[in-house]
């Protein structure tokens, strides 16, 4: 059975959201500083997060890219988490595609084909 997430942790995940998005948009690479982030999962104690992105008008190859642009950003992205938030440390950030939207997309339109039939 999931676990519930404490009030903290749904802040913390919020809090990062809007941090990284904030980071995101400062950043010179114009990959990055246009994506859009869905969600945050962290963990308990804020040592781990997943970051997911919006993928929903991206090619699997743009995708990939910007995976690798994340990989290479992310210390950066870190290091300006942990200025901003004044965090004692900043959690190791995970970058993933969020397939969540695409899939409800796709979902959304196979409805209207069905239901235009």
């Amino acid at each position: 059975m999931a676990q519930e997430k404490t009030t903290q942790t749904k802040k913390n995940e919020s809090y990062l959201k809007y941090v990284i998005s904030s980071v995101l948009y400062k950043l010179a690479n114009s990959s990055l500083n246009t994506l859009v982030i869905t969600r945050v999962d962290c963990s308990k104690g804020k040592y781990d997060a997943k970051v997911y992105f919006d993928i929903s008008n991206m090619s699997d190859e743009s995708i990939e890219s910007t995976l690798r642009e994340l990989k290479k950003a992310t210390p950066l992205i870190m290091s300006h988490t942990l200025s901003i938030s004044g965090w004692f440390k900043s959690p190791k950030l995970v970058f993933k595609p969020d397939k969540h939207i695409s899939d409800v997309n796709r979902v959304l339109d196979l409805i209207k084909q069905v239901s235009s039939n």
